[in-house]
């Protein structure tokens, strides 16, 4: 389960990708402080689940 889960998310972020780069000459990527907001367990578990750093990994 957790393989398609993962598999699901690489593929909404390179659909989100391509989206970006065939719309907008230029992208930005804010440097956020993650292990910051960490603290709030709630907030915690959805910025895990969203997998922030695979959308700036992709080239």
């Amino acid at each position: 389960m957790h393989g398609r889960i993962s598999s699901t998310r690489k593929t909404a972020h390179h659909s989100l990708a391509n989206e970006l780069a065939a719309r907008f000459n230029l992208a930005g990527i804010e440097n956020l402080n993650v292990a910051g907001m960490t603290h709030n367990r709630p907030l915690a578990r959805a910025l895990a689940d969203a997998g922030l750093g695979q959308l700036a990994t992709i080239k």
